[in-house]
């Protein structure tokens, strides 16, 4: 008592008044110590107290009335303790565990506390993560990871879990989806560490937020697969062209050596017949060329795209124009029912070659004494255009391969014109690059309808 209260010795002591001593004053004792003196009541309470040399105590301390055989109260015996070390240890915890909750509290990342009779803890970012509350979360019961991992996963995830409570391991980095409260799945991944909590041992699992990830993973992974086909596509694609690149010379060489070698003994029709089949060679290679070129040049990204408005009726009437001698040919008439200023908005040398080439591929399959005819109509903000012919048709099992590189469709046309399918290739590249659609209703025997739609005016 004496070290509490900061006095030198037992004698100087006994002469305090503790009903006016200024120290026990201030902290309340001496109004107790009257209390207890008039009314007999027991007193229990915990200071702080400053003694003789400013040195902070805590004290715990019980006054209690002893009364004579009157029951009055004769005096009062105060027990006094010092908790000092025991309130410091208990505040330096207080201190330390509120340090680390606002640490936790304020993570960037969502973290919670698993012991084996279920969750006991989930920070402010775990609602955020899950939109699930830990009153919510802890409402589960012990299968509330049941609930909220995806059934893909969970035998995985609570394997490891068992496994990390019963031998002591620390739970490995982990991947795993989660079901949110809006139902939505979310992928997560998963740091954890063995703890003591609550003299329990528990696992405190760090959780991240990847679902970007893994959906941009997942979109790398399902472009490589789709470069993959495109250049298979492309491989078989070359090796046909070079096929129906050779047969052509093979006729031009063919029939030139025969002129150049044997000329005298072939008679005029012969050399005209000759002649014709190296024209028609010729042309033919030019024309595959010519698409060959456009097409790789589209893949190479050297084709200049400069979409602007343009005037569908010229641009049908200047192919009409070019192709005529093609249609003379075979007495296949021609016509245009696009109104002057039937206007969209696309490149104007893209949608020249998908015009020229519909319109020649009209031509050769439609019969001799045949027609066709270009039409448009508005659908809302697209105009389409329609290439409709009165020739052969084509089956529905031909009609899917029209526009695949790695298969095109091949057929001779009614004057036994050769192609290689290239033309419709580039005409779907063409119309997708100005953000239109392509396709063909056609049925055998009663020709085909082309239809290709352009947009009306520039996108937002």
């Amino acid at each position: 008592m004496l070290e509490i209260l900061g006095s030198p010795d037992e004698q100087l002591t006994k002469k305090i008044n503790c009903l006016t001593f200024p120290s026990l004053q201030r902290i309340g004792l001496s109004a107790q110590l009257q209390d207890c003196l008039e009314k007999g009541k027991n007193i229990y309470d915990e200071k702080i107290y400053f003694t003789k040399w400013k040195k902070k105590t805590y004290l715990r301390y019980f006054i209690t009335p002893v009364f004579d055989p009157q029951k009055n109260v004769r005096n009062a015996i105060i027990n006094v303790e010092d908790i000092t070390q025991s309130k410091e240890a208990q505040e330096s915890k207080e201190r330390s565990e509120e340090k680390y909750r606002i640490l936790v509290e304020n993570s960037l990342q969502a973290m919670v506390i698993i012991q084996e009779e279920g969750l006991i803890f989930a920070n402010s970012r775990m609602e955020e993560l899950t939109q699930y509350s830990y009153e919510e979360l802890v409402q589960k019961g012990p299968n509330w990871i049941k609930d909220f991992i995806h059934p893909d996963d969970f035998e995985r995830v609570n394997r490891i879990l068992i496994d990390s409570f019963e031998n002591q391991k620390t739970p490995e980095r982990n991947e795993m989806r989660v079901f949110r409260k809006d139902g939505k799945t979310r992928w997560i991944e998963t740091l954890g560490t063995l703890v003591n909590f609550q003299g329990k041992d528990a696992i405190l699992l760090v959780a991240m937020d990847i679902n970007d990830k893994k959906e941009a993973q997942s979109i790398l992974i399902e472009s490589e697969k789709t470069l993959r086909n495109v250049n298979a596509m492309k491989d078989k694609f070359f090796s046909i062209i070079a096929h129906d690149l050779k047969n052509p010379f093979n006729a031009i060489i063919g029939f030139s050596n025969l002129l150049y070698e044997a000329y005298d003994n072939f008679d005029e029709g012969q050399r005209k017949s000759f002649i014709k089949n190296i024209c028609d060679a010729s042309e033919s290679t030019f024309k595959l060329l010519q698409n060959l070129l456009e097409w790789s040049r589209t893949q190479t990204g050297t084709f200049e795209y400069i979409p602007e408005v343009i005037d569908l009726s010229v641009i049908t009437n200047e192919n009409i124009s070019v192709l005529k001698s093609s249609a003379d040919n075979k007495q296949i008439k021609i016509e245009s029912s696009i109104p002057y200023n039937s206007t969209a908005f696309a490149d104007e040398n893209m949608a020249k070659a998908i015009i020229r080439n519909l319109i020649s591929n009209a031509i050769k399959f439609t019969n001799e004494g045949g027609k066709v005819d270009i039409s448009v109509r508005k659908e809302k903000d697209m105009m389409q255009v329609i290439v409709a012919d009165n020739g052969t048709g084509i089956s529905k099992e031909n009609i899917s391969r029209l526009f695949r590189i790695d298969d095109p469709y091949k057929s001779p046309g009614t004057a036994n014109e050769q192609g290689t399918g290239l033309g419709l290739i580039l005409c779907k590249e063409f119309v997708e690059k100005n953000g239109g659609k392509i396709w063909v209703e056609s049925e055998i025997g009663k020709g085909s309808n082309f239809i290709f739609t352009l947009p009306i005016r520039k996108s937002n």
